[in-house]
């Protein structure tokens, strides 16, 4: 067992997994750092002068390194405690099935983002943006009288489309977005 302590930044350092949070738990802030290396260590003081101390076996293990581990396997366990309900509730069936729905909803957005449709020979893009466009369109007709649009195709070509052709392919991307709304909740 490798242990590191640095009482001042209140780390404490098992085989490469540190923990800084210790509620509770007094550090000696006399000493400036301790290493332990598997049966032996030294401990560094932050006192000027003062000459590391050499420690090894049980009795300055008990002494110098216990509180530390202990410190710190209560730490281990609080962290193990927190990611155990962290994924109880990651894994709770609401999530789970909010995740789930999310996911669809995801996969809807990009089913209703690559919407064309057809009208003669003409193919339209259908996404949410372009029908706003097409109702737009539709609607401003009524007040100027236009029955011809220049209108940019799913090809991103520029083709002349009547009023009844923006309609039908209107409706027809409509319909097929509403055939892809219920399926998320099935």
């Amino acid at each position: 067992m490798k242990i590191i302590v640095v009482p001042s930044d209140h780390l404490i350092n098992i085989d490469r997994r540190a923990y800084v949070d210790f509620p509770g738990f007094t550090f000696d802030l006399s000493i400036h750092a301790i290493h332990w290396n598997e049966t032996a260590g030294h401990v560094e003081f932050e006192e000027k002068g003062k000459p590391n101390l050499k420690i090894s076996g049980q009795k300055d293990f008990e002494k110098w390194i216990a509180p530390y581990v202990q410190a710190w396997q209560a730490a281990d366990r609080l962290e193990k405690e927190l990611r155990e309900e962290e994924e109880k509730i990651y894994n709770s069936p609401e999530n789970v099935a909010a995740r789930e729905l999310a996911k669809k909803k995801k996969e809807r957005a990009e089913k209703v983002d690559a919407i064309t449709v057809t009208v003669g020979d003409l193919v339209f893009n259908g996404d949410e943006e372009s029908q706003s466009r097409m109702v737009r369109t539709i609607h401003a007709s009524e007040y100027n009288g236009k029955t011809e649009f220049e209108w940019v195709m799913a090809d991103d070509s520029v083709r002349t489309v009547t009023l009844d052709q923006l309609k039908e392919a209107f409706g027809k991307a409509v319909l097929y977005q509403n055939g892809m709304w219920p399926y998320i909740h099935a």
